[in-house]
Order: structure tokens, then C-alpha cells, then sequence
């Protein structure tokens, strides 16, 4: 990339839609008044430079079509490169940046398993996912270092963890004062147990990537000695070849192997990573985990819903979620986890959140509603109604051929509910 156009950047994003929706998307971010341009082809990082609305703002993102990302954040998963149809730990998930990326990297007969042991991040990390029509993840709620299924369950981790965020201070400039040298310590001892817990998850041959937004040596290099020294890690070496046409042209090699990407350069934040891997079997360590004792039943499909073939429905008492038929491997091996909350059943019938468009059929319906505008669509979310004779409950919502989801109807009257 050319470093001093990228300097003047406005705003990074990536897409997350279906190839076939990509064009679509994009002429409704242009339809917004935004003029959105790849840069990075590699990841996928695209940017727009006026924002006349905030782009977190734009209906694109609100449907989930994209996600609001810097650069640097989409380079670890870039840098782990899942196979298509592979397992991947993301070990702290949330808010779920880069578990969307690895979602796409693995695709639809891939799984991701999401952890996050905070209960706030954890339901915002489940509430992006849902936006993002994510449907090939599940999550998990536990402590990083005391994650259960030690013994080599993963050919993949990403261990993205919590830091000093010195790397961030052009945009997070608290982060100097709130994580001074004297503060650290405590902050280092957990990345120590997280390394240590995911070396015993890695299987032999696996990769794990290990990543940073801070420039302390402390937590980058000294951490990946660490994992080699104390925890028989190797670190996977890469050729600068491949970091100029994977990463960015601008990086820094204080270790081999490791990667110092200086954010000014592609207009991100600065980033560390390195990338390691195991030969020996790890010894299987017995875990503590608490099952749930809810029997769940199966859901059929409704008539009008595009069914989705890696997973099915399940009926949680009364809540309805997704499961990809690959995530009960893990599921019966003690991991209690959580895949895609759907909707809830009512009186015996399948109520779809409004946001499932992933179900949405194929082909539109005769009783579908498209918006005319995208002022019509703006119009339905912040709470107006619309007139449309139906006696459907659930509507099938469209901008142009682009579809956005469900409304519900009541008394011939469309309207939007994000419930």
C-alpha cells in the first residue's frame, strides 16, 4: 500500500455478506452518500474517507452487511489462515471482530467456537454474531486460562489477548495512563496462563497465532520466549515475501518469526504477532465444566424459511437456536457451549428474530416487502409503520433484491422490531 495516501484514512471496514449480496451492499453504502473503496486486498480491508453519518451508523452495518474493523485488527486472523471447513478456538472472542473473520476464512462447513469469560462482553460478543448472521459459531463463557478439553482439540487457535493497548494511543490515549510499567504485572501473569492453557489445547502440527495491539516488549516478545523456553512452543517462521504480501510492507522482525506491524503506515494501530506450533502431545488434563441439564428438541423449519444444511434448529425451552451439526464433538466432550440464538417458540410456532436473514428464501415471495428507498428502509427502523395487507406475522424485508430480514405485521400494519 502506499503509505502516504493511507495516512489520511477516515474509517476501515470489511464486508460480511454472501459474494453474490457483495455488489448489492455496496451500492447501498453508496445510496448513503459513503464511497467505499478496497485498499487491502489481502484481508479484505476496505475504507471510506467521508463520512457524512457515522459508518456505524449506516444501514450496512446495522444489518450486518459490514463490520467497522481497523486493518491492523484483521491481520491476525489473516495471519492464522484456517483451511475452509477447519475447527478454530478463538479464545477471547469478544466483541467478535476477528471471530467474523475466522467465521468466513473456515466457511459454512468450517466451526468457530468463540470464548469470552466476561458476562457483558460475552452478551456482546452473542449480540454481534447474531447481527452478523454468523451462523457456523458457537460460544463459550470460560476463564481463558481454564478452558476445558486439554489434550490437542484444536488445529487452530487465535489467542488475541487482553493488553496494555499501548499500540492503540493515537485513538486510546488513556491506555498510557491506565497501564503504566508498574501496573503490569498482573496483566502479564494472565497472558502467561492463557499461552500456557492454549499450548495444552493445540494439537501437534497445530498453529496457534499469538497477538497484541501493544509495542511492550514485555507482552510481545518475551511472551513468545516464553511459550518456546517454558512451554516447548515453536515459532513458525515466515519469509519476508510473504509478510509484505500478506501484512504490510512496513513491519519490524525483533525476534524470527515474530511480526511489529507500525500501524501508522497502512493507517491502523500498531500490532504485534507471532505464529507457533506444537510437536509433542500434550498430556490429557481433566477439566471442570458445568453441563446444562436441558434436554433440547429439534424444530422443523417453517414453510417459508430457506433451510441451512450444516445445522439444525434446536428448542431450548422455549428459545430456539441454531447448532452446526460439527459443534457436538466438542459439546460431548463436556464444553458447554452456545450456538446462534433464532428466535423462541410461541403456542407451538417458530417466531424468528427479524434479523435471521439467513432464512430468508431464495426467491422473494409474492408476499414479501421491498423498500422503494433507503429512507423507506431508515423509516421502518426508527419506528414508523407501513400499511401492506398480509396475513403472515412475519414478512420478508427487502432493499431492491437485498435481503435485510423479517418484519412483523399486526393488524395489516408492517413494522420493524429488532426483539
Amino acid at each position: 500500500m502506499n503509505k502516504d495516501k493511507e495516512t489520511d484514512f477516515k474509517r476501515w471496514f470489511r464486508m460480511n455478506c454472501a459474494p453474490g449480496d457483495r455488489a448489492k451492499v455496496l451500492d447501498l453504502l453508496k445510496a448513503e452518500g459513503f464511497e467505499p473503496s478496497m485498499v487491502h486486498p489481502p484481508t479484505g480491508a476496505m475504507q471510506v474517507k467521508e463520512e457524512f453519518i457515522p459508518l456505524g451508523n449506516s444501514l450496512a452495518n446495522y444489518f450486518g452487511f459490514i463490520y467497522v474493523q481497523d486493518i491492523s485488527s484483521m491481520l491476525p486472523a489473516i495471519f492464522l489462515n484456517p483451511s475452509k471447513g477447519s475447527t478454530v478456538l478463538d479464545l477471547c472472542a469478544s466483541p467478535g471482530s476477528k471471530t467474523g473473520q475466522l467465521a468466513h476464512l473456515t466457511g459454512q462447513e468450517g466451526l468457530v467456537i468463540a470464548n469470552e469469560p466476561n458476562s457483558s462482553r460475552l452478551a456482546t460478543l452473542r449480540s454481534n454474531l447474531r447481527r452478523l448472521n454468523l451462523m457456523n459459531v458457537i460460544t463459550t463463557g470460560y476463564p481463558g486460562e481454564d478452558f476445558p478439553g486439554q489434550g490437542g482439540l484444536f488445529d487452530y487457535i487465535l489467542l488475541d489477548v487482553p493488553c496494555s493497548g499501548w499500540g492503540t494511543l493515537n485513538k486510546n490515549p488513556e491506555a498510557a495512563r491506565m497501564w503504566t510499567i508498574e501496573r503490569l504485572a498482573p496483566l502479564v501473569s494472565l497472558q502467561k496462563k492463557l499461552l500456557e492453557n492454549a499450548a495444552k489445547l493445540l494439537t501437534p502440527g497445530g498453529k496457534l497465532v499469538y497477538s497484541t495491539c501493544t509495542t511492550n516488549e514485555q507482552e510481545n516478545e518475551e511472551q513468545i520466549l516464553f511459550a518456546v523456553e517454558e512451554l516447548g512452543l515453536k515459532v513458525i517462521e515466515q519469509d519476508n515475501n510473504y509478510a509484505e504480501n500478506m501484512i504490510c510492507s512496513d513491519f519490524q522482525q525483533n525476534m524470527t518469526g515474530t511480526f511489529r506491524v507500525k500501524g501508522s503506515s497502512i493507517g491502523g494501530q500498531d500490532f504485534f504477532m507471532a505464529a507457533l506450533t506444537s510437536a509433542d502431545t500434550q498430556e490429557i488434563v481433566s477439566a471442570r465444566y458445568f453441563r446444562k441439564k436441558t434436554v433440547p428438541t429439534l424444530v422443523e423449519y417453517c414453510n417459508n424459511m430457506s433451510e441451512i444444511s450444516w445445522g439444525r434448529l434446536w428448542d431450548f425451552s422455549g428459545n430456539i437456536f441454531f447448532v452446526p451439526e460439527k459443534a457436538w464433538k466438542y459439546i460431548e466432550k463436556g464444553i458447554t457451549a452456545q450456538g446462534t440464538h433464532v428466535g423462541r417458540q410461541k403456542k407451538g410456532n417458530l417466531i424468528l428474530n427479524p434479523r435471521m436473514r439467513m432464512f430468508l428464501p431464495e426467491e422473494k415471495s409474492e408476499h414479501s416487502f421491498t423498500a422503494q428507498s433507503h429512507g423507506q428502509v431508515e423509516s421502518l427502523i426508527q419506528g414508523q409503520s407501513l400499511s401492506f395487507d398480509t396475513k403472515d406475522k412475519l414478512v420478508q424485508f427487502y432493499w431492491n433484491d437485498l435481503g435485510l430480514g423479517w418484519l412483523k405485521s399486526r393488524n395489516n400494519r408492517l413494522f420493524w422490531s429488532d426483539r
